[in-house]
């Protein structure tokens, strides 16, 4: 299932934070706590201007997990920090992921008029 819009951009966004952090050879990571710790956004910034490549390189499953096992437990030092404003977007077609769960009949002849209050009113 892939995403089908993403929207990036906006004004940016600063300000002075106690993200978890980490300092490491190739880029930094903070990981900021989001909705009252519901959600959180882990943001990888390499260290070299032109080091992107570098970074999805060292970026497999296996590093993802230990870099944020790490991360979990880092200090939190005061950063001020200047992030662009991010918005993201997301449809999924779950028909078929479904139906190869078991889950037949909504697909079919289901009713389902009635299920939200406008409905039924």
């Amino acid at each position: 299932m892939q995403p089908r819009a993403g929207v990036f951009g906006g004004l940016p966004r600063r300000q002075v934070t106690n993200a978890r952090y980490m300092d490491m050879p190739n880029f930094q990571v903070a990981d900021f706590d989001c909705d009252q710790g519901a959600l959180a956004l882990a943001v990888f910034l390499p260290k070299e201007r032109t080091g992107l490549a570098a970074f999805e390189r060292e970026l497999t499953g296996e590093n993802f997990d230990i870099w944020m096992t790490n991360l979990a437990g880092a200090q939190r030092p005061s950063r001020d920090l200047t992030l662009p404003k991010a918005e993201m977007r997301a449809n999924y077609d779950l028909g078929a992921t479904l139906q190869a769960m078991g889950v037949r009949q909504a697909f079919g002849a289901a009713d389902f008029s009635g299920i939200t209050a406008d409905e039924r009113s």
